[in-house]
């Protein structure tokens, strides 16, 4: 360490060099030749090892950089940063741990603690000329900085004076002030608190929300001397999240998420915010808010710098104690953008398709766009060609299913493959739905082009309600809707939704609404007239608060921008305030004439016997929808297969469908019609 005329270079000192030469000096001159001393002897190069100490801190060696700056940031005292210094050689160095074991030992105790004890650093810093004194050392030690921001901590033996008990660096902050560079630690426990560097998004940004991300950088920039609070909310925390840490690379800062919070106002732990500062990273904080719920915001001790908060769409956030809180509403981008969002997440694979109308056929979120993209992608990858069209509509409407965001607790998905030939219709429902396609195909577009007094207005959701006897194809025309636009149907379960305790069906409805318009997907709500119903007399209690629950229900369900289909079998049953708010009733009738006999053939399949006179008997006679239709035709089909043996040598006879009718019929409780009773008994 010392050249040969025996002068120190001191841009070569290390903080661990400074600390091992005022440690030498602690050690007497009849023990400095004992092995465990021996290796401190180069440090007694140093005349004026205290007054080294600028010098290192304004040109530290490498692996110091993390400590240095971290003393910076929390404006801890030159003893301060030497007392963390030394606690951290010994954590990394068994020279320093055998060293202090035997500078610590007295006649009553062999072997003295292997870290420093309070008393120990205190002469330590007055031996390099850090302090006069070793009380009001200590005294300074125990009130300053370093102890109350965590990144020291005394032991635990409260029975030993404090100039007795050991001193030791936050084992979580040992990993950081370890290393540099990439070895940097990305993550850290503090108890029931974590935090971890978040990675960047899984997607790019659309150019609307990259203009909006360079306002707020510089908003924030401005702000930096104090608390500023801005919210990010999208559907998903977790979109917003990804966009946080997008607004962190434009401010040239890491972000760090912070998880734990546990609701009691308490600030975070020191060493956590310590840990954030070393990082030289922004928090981040990530709420799936109820509605009405205002999130608490931990107050921060030490940190001085922007935070971040990631909301879905519903809640609120107190405001900041220092500085203001502003909201970023991370909307849907237009069509436009989002063709560019599909070229993007495609690349070279996709160049051949249509990416303007990707962009107006799907609305999902921007990070599902990528995810979408990269499941039709590895479809198309699977047989060594490029990215087609089906290819996206298979991803959107069957990969996705697998990671949904918690749509699937709520909801149930369903097939839609072959409606076309599966679900028949009189003429009107079929004009009635061709126009509900044509409204869920432009519904954006059509915003645009309506007058002022509609634009003012304008919500691109569509919210549809079939009306209809059980069995009249409700719930397959939400499928063959779903197939022709090219998305995913979920129906959801109202029982996973509704909850008895208050609040909690209304936080239910919001989180499935706001994963369904990510996922852009079709809503099935079966037997709707239960959720929707219509609002009661106030006689107790419950009343009030089911009203309040239905008139949540009522608006926002209105303010839902995907696609929502509700079925029930009596438009009576339903709020008129909730009828106004549909853009179309369809009422489904049971089958007759040539609808009635499509059904036959739909359902009848190939394997039967039967002649078209027979089938226009069926359709002359037998009165029941399309669900009773379907039962009839699997129970004939079922008493061909067991009659042959066989289910691959079964034939429909004539025969076997007279008798699936007669217990169709008996399990309606209803007579079978005369003429073809007739005919079963003969």
């Amino acid at each position: 360490m010392s050249p040969a005329d025996g002068s120190v270079p001191v841009a070569a000192w290390t903080l661990a060099e400074v600390c091992a030469a005022g440690l030498a000096s602690l050690v007497p001159a009849d023990m400095a030749s004992e092995p465990q001393f021996a290796w401190l002897a180069p440090a007694t190069a140093a005349d004026d090892p205290g007054g080294l100490l600028d010098t290192v801190l304004t040109q530290p060696q490498e692996t110091d950089i993390p400590l240095v700056a971290l003393a910076w940031r929390l404006q801890l005292t030159p003893a301060e940063l030497l007392a963390c210094a030394l606690a951290r050689e010994v954590e990394l160095d068994p020279l320093w741990s055998h060293a202090l074991a035997s500078l610590q030992s007295s006649a009553v105790q062999r072997v003295g603690p292997q870290r420093p004890t309070l008393g120990l650093v205190a002469r330590w810093l007055v031996a390099l000329g850090l302090a006069q004194d070793t009380a009001p050392c200590a005294a300074a030690l125990i009130t300053g900085r370093a102890f109350a921001s965590g990144v020291l901590q005394l032991s635990l033996e409260e029975h030993l004076p404090a100039t007795e008990r050991t001193l030791a660096l936050h084992p979580q902050l040992l990993p950081q002030l370890s290393s540099y560079g990439d070895a940097t630690p990305r993550s850290a426990r503090f108890g029931a608190w974590s935090i971890e560097i978040a990675g960047a998004p899984g997607f790019s940004l659309p150019s609307s929300w990259e203009e909006a991300l360079a306002g707020y950088a510089g908003l924030l920039r401005r702000q930096s001397h104090g608390v500023a609070q801005l919210v990010l909310r999208a559907n998903l925390s977790a979109e917003a999240a990804g966009v946080a840490a997008r607004l962190g690379e434009a401010l040239g800062c890491a972000v760090a998420r912070i998880a734990g919070l546990r609701g009691d106002n308490e600030p975070l732990p020191g060493a956590l915010e310590a840990w954030l500062v070393g990082a030289r990273a922004i928090p981040l904080f990530a709420f799936d808010a109820s509605p009405g719920e205002s999130v608490h915001v931990p107050s921060f001790g030490f940190y001085r710098g922007p935070v971040l908060i990631a909301m879905g769409a519903e809640g609120d956030v107190e405001p900041a104690a220092r500085g203001g809180t502003r909201q970023w509403r991370l909307s849907l981008p237009p069509p436009r953008e989002r063709a560019q969002l599909w070229r993007d997440a495609l690349g070279d694979a996709g160049a051949a398709l249509d990416h303007a109308m990707l962009g107006r056929q799907y609305t999902c979120g921007v990070s599902t766009v990528f995810a979408a993209a990269a499941a039709a992608a590895s479809r198309a990858q699977a047989e060594a060609r490029a990215v087609n069209e089906r290819d996206i509509a298979a991803a959107a409407c069957e990969d996705l299913t697998a990671t949904t965001h918690g749509l699937s607790a709520l909801a149930q998905w369903i097939p839609c493959r072959g409606t076309e030939d599966a679900f028949v219709a009189d003429a009107r429902v079929r004009d009635e739905l061709d126009l509900v396609l044509a409204r869920c195909r432009w519904r954006e577009q059509a915003g645009e082009l309506l007058g002022p007094a509609i634009r003012a207005r304008y919500a691109p959701g569509v919210k549809l309600l079939f009306i209809g006897s059980s069995g009249t194809g409700k719930t397959l025309a939400a499928q063959w809707i779903a197939e022709k636009l090219g998305k995913p149907l979920y129906r959801v379960d109202l029982a996973a939704v509704s909850s008895k305790y208050i609040g909690e069906t209304e936080k239910n409805l919001s989180e499935l609404l706001a994963r369904a318009e990510q996922l852009d997907c079709v809503l099935l709500f079966d037997e709707a007239d239960s959720t929707f119903g219509a609002r009661t007399e106030v006689r107790q209690a419950n009343d009030r608060f089911a009203n309040t629950q239905t008139n949540y229900l009522l608006q926002r369900i209105e303010q839902f921008a995907g696609i929502t289909v509700l079925t029930s079998n009596s438009k009576g049953r339903f709020d008129e305030a909730f009828m106004r708010r549909l853009d179309h009733v369809i009422e489904f009738p049971l089958p007759r004439g040539s609808a009635r006999a499509a059904l036959w053939h739909a359902h009848i399949g190939s394997a039967h016997a039967l002649s078209e006179m027979h089938i226009a008997r069926l359709v002359a006679e037998v009165d029941l929808p399309g669900g009773n239709i379907r039962n009839i035709a699997t129970a004939a089909l079922l008493g061909a297969a067991l009659e042959a043996g066989d289910i691959e040598r079964a034939c429909v006879s004539w025969r076997h469908v007279l008798q699936a009718i007669a217990l169709e019929y008996a399990k309606l409780g209803r007579p079978m019609p005369d003429v073809l009773r007739a005919a079963a008994a003969a």
